[in-house]
């Protein structure tokens, strides 16, 4: 997280307890894989041409 300074934070840990949050740490993560599996994918596709 970052603070007005525009400086990173650790996340409070009862932040870390907030169902939404987490739900919303879920999705960021399941969506990185996701780009990273499609840009894999996309490697392997150039290579083989």
């Amino acid at each position: 997280m970052q603070d007005q300074n525009g400086m990173l934070q650790i996340a409070d840990d009862e932040l870390l307890e907030d169902p939404a949050v987490i739900s919303a740490i879920d999705e960021e993560t399941e969506f990185n894989a996701l780009v990273e599996e499609e840009a894999a994918l996309l490697d392997a596709l150039l290579a083989a041409e």
